[in-house]
């Protein structure tokens, strides 16, 4: 375990633990960060609802970034995962469907959102 003393205050050590959640420590690490064991970490999310609520609220947020959220056009990830161009009719449903204007209209088509 880290280096730090039984004496600093319970408040301090969740604040630390979940700053170290928050960062993408796993609990084991956020604890070893602490000077903690898993018993105190149980014992904390059975006394403290809010403790865990933001825990669990930090997991969950964390998964969700580390699952694939692909952060490129998805006409550019077709073509490099799918191995498929992207039309600009196609494009138009890809736009909506992420809640953009379409960024093709061809002469005589009028986009009204709504």
């Amino acid at each position: 375990m880290g280096g730090r003393s039984k004496s600093v205050p319970q408040s301090e050590l969740k604040l630390e633990f979940l700053a170290a959640i928050g960062e993408g420590d796993t609990v084991p690490r956020a604890l070893d960060r602490i000077n903690r064991t898993r018993a105190t970490y149980d014992r904390w999310r059975r006394a403290d609802p809010v403790f865990a609520n933001r825990v669990d609220s930090l997991r969950r947020a964390r998964e969700g970034n580390s699952y694939g959220r692909v952060e490129i056009p998805f006409a550019e990830f077709s073509a490099q995962y799918l191995g498929t161009r992207v039309f600009p009719h196609m494009q138009n449903v890809v736009d909506l469907l992420e809640g953009n204007p379409p960024s093709w209209t061809p002469a005589g088509i009028v986009f009204e959102p709504g």
